[in-house]
């Protein structure tokens, strides 16, 4: 090979190796707040010669590669006067080490880079967004893992502890890993997302008690599309103090997914959503069993979930809107209003709710729609005056049940099961048993509920009497005696006074059944079939 060519072949080879990206690992030994004296040289020091987390950051931030900075033995807490900003692929393993602004600006801001924060705490933020951590841009991931802790930083606007926008992404994961009991935030005391961010909380990390002066979403705050929320088997809990969303607050198009497990529980708003507040056209998926809004205290309407303005929620595959006991006036589990607001059960749970005015399990009303479908079970609701089970109101307010259950509902007044005051129900293959004995009951509006093809927990099928003699022949689960039969959409025959009388043949159960146990009767009629479903 000639000897011009052998050199232009060397040096075509030389121009086109690039070197590999430099990592480098610092050792914070000085709990000081100086930073790096020459950023780049690829030596953490500053110009006392020790090395600082501000040095050291700031040295990780001018080496191109993925840096780590730990710390050395006795080091613990260090203070800071102002923000530590990082800007490059960088790990911290904190374990057992504090970084405390002690109220004098925001802990950690985030700019760019992939930022692995292990096992340290921060606080002492105070600022008015982000005051823990603040992160921005689509060149930007932030991982907290580890156990670490995001505690005690204060923002007066949004995010006390965590502010996330323009496409950032933040995963906190691991049990003992959280962001707690930061405060005083108007919008997310816990975490504020928007402008696209993505929040992922999972494997048994947790946002918890909050209790500044929070206007919405003491917990976590989401908005604006491409915005997204994911809790996987996670906890969101003991946030107070919002006006609505104690919990959770969505809106305007963004995107929240429930599911393996997480669980959104014991958070309280004086006003809405004591669990969960979603309008603005948000987009709630709850899914698969042991996931829950469970038992959250205190809203006017709503303790479970108050949807609105056109949010689209779907509670599915064996998840669960339970046990919520609070003052609420209406809708103790779910409160759902306004014409584009949907409400999807779909082989899912709506238990345990009471203490509301009107709607123990759901309350629906301003031309919303819930479905009930595939398995969906209504069990076990309170009302203190209408609705047990659901109270229907509003123009254009639908109803829809299909393949579902309604058991063990129950009212001071009426309608244990289903109370209509305007709207419209439907309901079909479904089974009605063993809620009080005014199950249903239609009191205004003009749309006849239909309840043809259905099981009922009564001798008589659905029972319709005016005498006080007759309503003894049934064991519950009767429709209201103050309506005419036209209001139910059917034909029901009603029993004579002595009960005496035989009942429809060969298609409603002959006696009552304790506990609501046994098998189906499956020969069909013109009013539907009958049943005693097993368990509530």
């Amino acid at each position: 090979m000639p000897l011009r060519l052998l050199l232009l072949i060397t040096l075509f080879v030389g121009l086109t190796i690039v070197p590999s990206a430099h990592a480098a690992e610092f050792t914070v030994n000085d709990p000081g707040n100086t930073s790096d004296s020459a950023p780049g040289n690829g030596v953490c020091a500053t110009s006392g010669g020790v090395c600082t987390l501000r040095a050291a950051i700031a040295e990780a931030n001018a080496l191109a590669g993925d840096d780590a900075i730990a710390f050395g033995t006795g080091i613990t807490t260090i203070a800071i006067a102002s923000q530590l900003t990082i800007s490059s692929n960088i790990t911290i393993q904190g374990a057992g080490v504090t970084v405390d602004n002690t109220g004098s600006g925001r802990v950690f801001r985030v700019t760019s880079g992939d930022v692995i924060i292990n096992g340290l705490t921060i606080t002492g933020g105070s600022t008015t967004n982000g005051a823990g951590i603040l992160i921005s841009n689509a060149a930007s991931t932030l991982t907290l893992q580890g156990g670490a802790r995001v505690i005690g930083n204060d923002a007066s606007g949004n995010g006390s502890g965590i502010h996330a926008t323009s496409g950032a992404q933040v995963t906190i994961t691991g049990a003992g890993t959280e962001v707690a009991a930061n405060q005083g935030a108007t919008n997310g005391a816990g975490i504020y997302a928007a402008g696209g961010a993505d929040i992922l909380l999972q494997n048994g990390a947790a946002v918890r008690d909050h209790t500044g002066t929070t206007t919405r979403g003491s917990g976590i705050y989401v908005t604006g599309a491409a915005t997204t929320l994911t809790i996987d088997n996670a906890v969101v809990s003991g946030n107070t103090g919002a006006t609505n969303g104690g919990g959770l607050y969505a809106t305007t198009s963004a995107v929240v997914t429930m599911r393996n497990g997480a669980q959104v529980t014991g958070n309280d708003a004086t006003g809405s959503g004591s669990g969960l507040f979603a309008s603005g056209n948000s987009q709630i998926t709850i899914a698969d069993a042991g996931t829950a809004i469970a038992a959250n205290q205190g809203a006017t309407n709503g303790a479970g979930i108050y949807a609105a303005g056109g949010a689209d929620i779907l509670l599915q595959n064996g998840a669960a809107i339970r046990d919520h006991t609070g003052v609420t006036t209406s809708g103790s589990g779910i409160y759902v209003t306004d014409a584009g607001t949907t409400l999807t059960i779909d082989n899912a749970v709506v238990s345990g709710n009471t203490g509301a005015t009107n709607g123990g399990g759901i309350f629906l009303t301003r031309g919303a729609q819930v479905t009930l479908q595939n398995g969906a079970a209504l069990t076990q609701n309170r009302a203190n005056t209408r609705g047990g089970g659901v109270y229907v109101t509003g123009t254009g307010s639908a109803l829809n049940i299909f393949d579902s259950r309604l058991t063990f509902n129950n009212s001071g007044n009426d309608g244990d099961a289903i109370f209509q005051a305007n709207g419209s129900t439907a309901m079909t293959n479904s089974c009605v048993v063993c809620n009080g004995d005014n199950a249903v009951d239609r009191s205004g509006g003009t749309v006849p509920l239909a309840l043809g093809g259905n099981w009922w927990g009564t001798a008589w099928g659905p029972f319709y009497s005016t005498s006080t003699q007759g309503l003894q022949c049934s064991s519950g689960d009767s429709l209201d005696p103050a309506n005419t039969l036209a209001n139910y959409g059917m034909a029901v025959t009603t029993p004579a006074l002595t009960c005496g009388s035989t009942p429809p043949l060969g298609n409603w159960l002959t006696t009552p059944t304790a506990g609501c146990t046994g098998a189906e009767i499956v020969t069909p009629s013109t009013l539907g079939h009958a049943r005693s479903c097993v368990g509530p």
